[in-house]
């Protein structure tokens, strides 16, 4: 048995802000005992469409190099919600989840696989797929303390995904 904590923030255009606040809200967690915090989607940067891609960072950047050393400081599994990762093959980003080790290690990263378009009745459109990519992979990872599955936001939608992870030996599902 563990105790894991579900990061609840509200991001905003200002990404050095929001990873000071939810590094910090990650700390309170593990101060109470939290063995595996999770951070939403979007956690460094909820701002302008128009602005996302001046935000996004590799795998390997800054923002989640601080993600890191706060798994490995606190000793606890640290999933970074979601980020907007640059890099995909076609100009557009990636929506990814990645999941930290207690020696902040990366174990897991997760590309989102089913992206948000609608088409409102007032004539409002949204179309995530005009700036992300979709991942290709359904992921599950294999901690000490659970195995766990990896999912976004929109994911939720389409069981069959969950029906894969549940497959491939996952006892904790992550929607953030």
């Amino acid at each position: 048995m563990f105790l894991a904590a579900a990061v609840q923030m509200t991001s905003r255009a200002d990404k050095q802000a929001n990873l000071c606040k939810a590094l910090g809200l990650v700390e309170q967690a593990a101060a109470r005992g939290a063995s595996f915090v999770a951070l939403p989607e979007s956690f460094l940067f909820m701002g302008p469409e128009r602005d996302r891609a001046q935000t996004a960072e590799p795998l390997d950047g800054p923002s989640l190099a601080q993600v890191a050393k706060k798994a490995r400081e606190l000793g606890i599994y640290l999933l970074a919600g979601s980020i907007s990762e640059a890099g995909a093959p076609d100009g557009r980003l990636y929506n990814s989840s990645v999941l930290f080790g207690p020696d902040g290690s990366r174990l897991a990263v997760y590309r989102k696989l089913h992206l948000f378009d609608v088409d409102l009745p007032d004539g409002a459109r949204y179309r995530e797929s005009e700036t992300i990519a979709p991942g290709c992979e359904v992921v599950v990872a294999e901690t000490a303390l659970a195995t766990v599955g990896l999912s976004i936001c929109y994911d939720l939608r389409f069981p069959e995904l969950f029906r894969l992870l549940a497959l491939r030996g996952a006892q904790v599902i992550l929607v953030p």
